[in-house]
């Protein structure tokens, strides 16, 4: 399914157990698409809740299958985190007791960008970097949107 959104195309994938895959998109919307599951209906109407509002906390469920242990301990911290929030690599790294390059090889990994906020995640400087988007020269624009709508200074 695919959702237009403030930051560009989204393409949703989700089945039963939940959110799989949360992708940019940088090719425009295809004429003919499958079917849409219940769980992406819900997935795109919560999405557009956040659009409206930021404050607004995802309720439905994910589908990490396969992802590491560790991966999910970053990702649930991140979850964790309040709109508007801005952590360091270095800072959530040091709440997970390990290492700023390990915070930012799970933030890089992240199938479900926006939903799992890895935007809020910014370098020990204040700078932004590394961020998915629709394209490379896009992704920290993208982000910067994202914490400018969440009510933080960028």
């Amino acid at each position: 399914m695919f959702l237009d959104s403030p930051v560009g195309l989204l393409e949703i994938e989700a089945d039963a157990a939940g959110l799989r895959r949360l992708s940019f998109c940088s090719r425009r919307k295809p004429a003919v698409s499958g079917g849409t599951s219940p769980m992406e209906e819900r997935v795109a109407r919560e999405l557009r809740r956040y659009f409206e509002d930021s404050s607004w906390r995802f309720g439905f469920p994910l589908n990490l299958a396969g992802a590491s242990r560790f991966r999910r301990r970053v990702w649930q911290a991140l979850r964790a985190t309040s709109a508007g929030e801005i952590l360091t690599y270095g800072g959530l790294a040091g709440r997970l007791d390990t290492h700023p390059r390990a915070v930012g090889g799970a933030c890089s990994s992240n199938p479900l960008p926006v939903v799992v906020p890895c935007h809020r995640v910014v370098a020990q400087s204040g700078e932004l970097r590394g961020y998915t988007g629709p394209t490379p020269e896009r992704g920290l624009a993208v982000k910067a949107w994202l914490l400018r709508h969440e009510g933080a200074e960028v």
